[in-house]
Protein backbone atom coordinates (compact mmCIF):
# COMPACT_ATOMS: atom_id res chain seq x y z
CA UNK A 1 0.00 0.00 0.00
CA UNK A 2 1.59 3.49 -0.96
CA UNK A 3 -0.22 6.21 0.87
CA UNK A 4 2.28 8.95 0.81
CA UNK A 5 4.88 7.43 3.29
CA UNK A 6 7.15 4.36 2.87
CA UNK A 7 5.26 1.57 4.91
CA UNK A 8 4.28 -1.76 3.82
CA UNK A 9 1.71 -1.69 6.32
CA UNK A 10 -0.06 0.59 8.45
CA UNK A 11 -1.89 -0.12 11.92
CA UNK A 12 -4.87 1.97 13.18
CA UNK A 13 -6.37 0.97 16.88
CA UNK A 14 -9.47 3.16 17.31
CA UNK A 15 -10.75 2.42 21.40
CA UNK A 16 -13.02 4.10 23.82
CA UNK A 17 -11.34 4.98 26.84
CA UNK A 18 -14.16 5.67 29.01
CA UNK A 19 -12.20 8.22 30.17
CA UNK A 20 -8.46 9.05 30.28
CA UNK A 21 -7.93 7.74 33.66
CA UNK A 22 -9.47 4.64 33.03
CA UNK A 23 -8.01 3.58 29.71
CA UNK A 24 -4.62 5.35 29.67
CA UNK A 25 -3.53 1.74 30.85
CA UNK A 26 -4.50 0.15 27.69
CA UNK A 27 -3.33 2.29 25.61
CA UNK A 28 0.26 2.07 26.95
CA UNK A 29 -0.56 -1.96 26.38
CA UNK A 30 -1.47 -1.43 22.69
CA UNK A 31 1.36 0.57 22.15
CA UNK A 32 3.59 -1.97 23.55
CA UNK A 33 2.20 -5.33 21.75
CA UNK A 34 1.07 -3.48 18.74
CA UNK A 35 3.39 -0.09 18.34
CA UNK A 36 0.36 1.22 15.94
CA UNK A 37 1.00 4.25 13.66
CA UNK A 38 -1.96 6.13 14.80
CA UNK A 39 -4.50 5.61 17.72
CA UNK A 40 -7.91 6.87 17.23
CA UNK A 41 -9.46 7.71 20.87
CA UNK A 42 -13.25 8.55 22.03
CA UNK A 43 -14.29 9.79 25.15
CA UNK A 44 -10.97 10.56 27.22
CA UNK A 45 -12.88 13.29 29.14
CA UNK A 46 -10.19 15.48 29.84
CA UNK A 47 -10.68 19.45 30.42
CA UNK A 48 -8.48 21.54 28.52
CA UNK A 49 -5.85 21.77 31.34
CA UNK A 50 -4.95 18.46 31.24
CA UNK A 51 -4.40 17.75 27.88
CA UNK A 52 -0.73 17.85 27.95
CA UNK A 53 -1.18 14.39 29.96
CA UNK A 54 -1.11 12.51 26.24
CA UNK A 55 2.22 13.60 25.52
CA UNK A 56 3.71 13.26 28.91
CA UNK A 57 2.34 9.62 28.95
CA UNK A 58 2.77 8.55 25.24
CA UNK A 59 5.97 10.75 24.19
CA UNK A 60 6.19 8.84 20.79
CA UNK A 61 3.11 10.25 19.94
CA UNK A 62 1.60 13.77 18.72
CA UNK A 63 -1.42 14.55 19.88
CA UNK A 64 -4.74 15.58 17.66
CA UNK A 65 -7.49 16.79 19.60
CA UNK A 66 -9.42 18.63 21.57
CA UNK A 67 -11.25 19.10 24.65
CA UNK A 68 -15.65 18.70 24.27
CA UNK A 69 -15.52 20.63 27.68
CA UNK A 70 -13.82 23.63 27.28
CA UNK A 71 -16.87 25.68 27.75
CA UNK A 72 -18.06 23.59 30.40
CA UNK A 73 -15.05 24.17 32.54
CA UNK A 74 -15.45 27.75 31.91
CA UNK A 75 -18.79 28.43 33.05
CA UNK A 76 -18.79 26.85 36.41
CA UNK A 77 -17.24 23.82 38.14
CA UNK A 78 -17.80 20.51 36.85
CA UNK A 79 -20.17 18.14 38.48
CA UNK A 80 -21.08 14.55 37.49
CA UNK A 81 -19.43 12.16 34.62
CA UNK A 82 -17.98 14.23 32.19
CA UNK A 83 -18.70 13.61 28.20
CA UNK A 84 -16.91 13.85 24.65
CA UNK A 85 -14.24 14.35 23.21
CA UNK A 86 -11.85 12.71 20.89
CA UNK A 87 -8.08 12.46 19.79
CA UNK A 88 -6.22 10.89 17.82
CA UNK A 89 -2.13 10.30 18.84
CA UNK A 90 -0.07 9.79 15.46
CA UNK A 91 3.55 8.68 15.57
CA UNK A 92 5.93 10.65 15.47
CA UNK A 93 7.78 9.56 12.44
CA UNK A 94 4.74 10.46 10.60
CA UNK A 95 4.60 13.74 11.47
CA UNK A 96 6.33 15.11 8.27
CA UNK A 97 3.41 13.43 6.17
CA UNK A 98 0.14 14.50 9.01
CA UNK A 99 -1.74 17.28 8.92
CA UNK A 100 -5.17 18.43 11.20
CA UNK A 101 -7.48 18.96 8.74
CA UNK A 102 -10.78 19.65 11.15
CA UNK A 103 -11.01 19.73 15.26
CA UNK A 104 -14.02 20.64 16.92
CA UNK A 105 -15.53 19.41 19.94
CA UNK A 106 -17.27 16.38 19.05
CA UNK A 107 -14.96 15.40 15.67
CA UNK A 108 -11.73 15.48 14.72
CA UNK A 109 -10.39 14.90 10.29
CA UNK A 110 -6.45 14.07 10.56
CA UNK A 111 -4.87 13.27 7.47
CA UNK A 112 -1.79 10.97 7.46
CA UNK A 113 -0.38 10.76 3.91
CA UNK A 114 -3.41 9.74 1.56
CA UNK A 115 -5.17 8.42 4.27
CA UNK A 116 -8.01 10.70 5.75
CA UNK A 117 -9.56 9.27 9.36
CA UNK A 118 -12.43 10.91 11.27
Amino acid sequence: MDCGFIKSNFCVVSYNVHGYNQGSCLIRDVICSRAPDVIMLQEHWLTPHNMFRFDKDFPDYHLFGSSAMELSVEEEPLIGRPFGDTAMLVKNELLSVSECVNVSERFLVVKVGDLIMH
